[in-house]
């Protein structure tokens, strides 16, 4: 179908739209967030880490924020902060940690970075994220730093349980194997994206995030569905 754009450009003065005063500012919580660095030779990794990401539930107007916290590790490393509202953003529930990355991990391995959130239709929340859970004991930059991404799902939010999921979380690796970080492109700071989206069609949730692959592949964006 061809669509002229003569029908777009016939000089015709678009409405005027009143501007509306916007709402005072909330304070969700202090962003107590580290550098996200490559564990073994500390360079930087640029990971958006000042900028949140929010979600609203479809059907009750729930909202969801997510972001990098160091409080969880008392400053070591950086985990995934979410906090819930369930009245329009006045108040926020104080945030959890949502990313499921193992306990048991050193410092520099268990750090987790770059998140997204989305709610299904059927109001199922779901957080994703890279970690470097699957990264080995580097002793020289040559080896890989073996990066995952990975969505976390609860399918009953709720803001009076501890974890904010009153089913508890479920956990799926969306990368098929671990990528190395260290040949993504360096953009003051090794950089994948500042965003990696997050989205449904229906209760199905749709990721699109980014690997680096090789030096002559540095950063391709793939898309997965889960389930």
């Amino acid at each position: 179908m061809h669509t002229d754009c003569a029908e777009f450009t016939s000089g015709r003065s678009a409405p005027a739209i009143k501007a509306q005063p916007w709402s005072g500012r909330t304070l969700i919580a202090d962003a107590l967030f580290t550098a996200v660095v490559d564990p073994l030779t500390g360079a930087r990794i640029r990971t958006g880490a000042t900028i949140p990401d929010v979600a609203v539930d479809p059907r009750d107007g729930t909202l969801y924020a997510v972001c990098l916290d160091a409080r969880f590790s008392d400053g070591e490393h950086n985990d995934i902060a979410l906090s819930m509202s369930t009245d329009g953003g006045v108040t926020w529930t104080p945030p959890t940690k949502a990313n499921q990355t193992p306990a048991h991990l050193d410092q520099g391995n268990a750090q987790a970075f770059t998140p997204s959130v989305h709610v299904a239709a059927d109001g199922t929340l779901a957080v994703s994220y890279y970690d470097f859970r699957n990264n080995g004991t580097d002793s020289d930059p040559s080896q890989p730093l073996e990066t995952d991404r990975f969505i976390a799902v609860c399918s009953q939010p709720s803001a009076s349980a501890p974890d904010r999921c009153a089913s508890g979380w479920t956990e799926t690796r969306l990368t098929p194997t671990s990528f190395n970080l260290r040949v993504a492109p360096n953009s003051e700071g090794l950089f994948l994206r500042g965003y990696e989206g997050l989205g449904s069609a229906g209760n199905q949730f749709v990721s699109v995030f980014t690997q680096a692959n090789s030096v002559a592949d540095p950063a391709t964006v793939y898309f997965s569905a889960f389930p």
